[in-house]
């Protein structure tokens, strides 16, 4: 069967994140899963506003659940964000696009579905997490980036390496001196956070850059008991900013 084929300028991805307020009542722990990319703002709408259907749950399932359509006249949930729920126990559900430019010109089906080279299984988004320190000390103000899409992980790699300036941090880590000091992930990330609470914030920033692929999540038990850092993380850079 012949499929239409066409390339667009912009990427919609659809992304969910989780912030779990009943662990952490501040917000600070949180996820966020890449669950797909689409060609057309259209297609992206309409599987954003499926995510939480497709994890078997059901509006009746949280004690508030708000939808953002055109005829929404305010909203308070966060610019991007479609669906805003809060379960009963306090973690908090939002599913937002985020709009990034089509740089690998990847093509897409005239449903909006992007079609992926042969042996190709998934796409690699390199992303940059900023926590500002300086609107609230707890870390609960972070805002996460899509900062390029590739069909090559070595591409992203690369992409990853060169995002951030060390000349700019007072500490720059890559995977490579974490994996030397026996410390990576969320460990290198816990035992860093401590050490920023015990120094004087005159200007503070922490900054993670990651490599994930697509979250693949088809029901919602895949959500209980996983990690909150449980992306798929190829590559990892950690600075902060004094």
């Amino acid at each position: 069967m012949f499929i239409i084929q066409n390339s667009s300028e912009l990427l919609y991805h659809i992304i969910l994140t989780v912030i779990d307020f009943h662990l952490e009542p501040s917000g600070s722990k949180r996820a966020v899963y890449i669950l797909g990319t689409r060609a057309t703002i259209e297609a992206a709408k309409d599987s954003a506003f499926r995510v939480l259907h497709t994890l078997r749950y059901k509006p009746d399932d949280f004690a508030e659940y708000a939808i953002h359509s055109s005829h929404v006249g305010s909203w308070d949930h966060g610019n991007g964000v479609l669906v805003y729920a809060k379960a009963p126990a306090g973690q908090v559900f939002l599913v937002s696009i985020q709009t990034t430019p089509n740089t690998e010109l990847l093509l897409a089906d005239r449903d909006g579905a992007i079609l992926l080279p042969h042996g190709i299984p998934s796409l690699h988004y390199v992303t940059q997490t900023v926590i500002d320190y300086n609107k609230d000390r707890t870390g609960c103000v972070q805002e996460m980036q899509i900062e390029g899409t590739f069909i090559h992980r070595a591409d992203a790699r690369k992409t990853a390496r060169k995002l951030l300036d060390p000349l700019d941090y007072a500490e720059y880590d890559t995977p490579e001196k974490m994996k030397g000091s026996g410390h990576m992930g969320r460990t290198s990330l816990h035992m860093r956070s401590q050490k920023m609470e015990r120094i004087p914030l005159l200007r503070s920033r922490m900054s993670l850059i990651r490599i994930t692929s697509m979250e693949k999540i088809s029901k919602r038990d895949s959500l209980v008991g996983r990690s909150w850092h449980s992306e798929i993380v190829w590559h990892f850079f950690f600075a902060w900013v004094l």
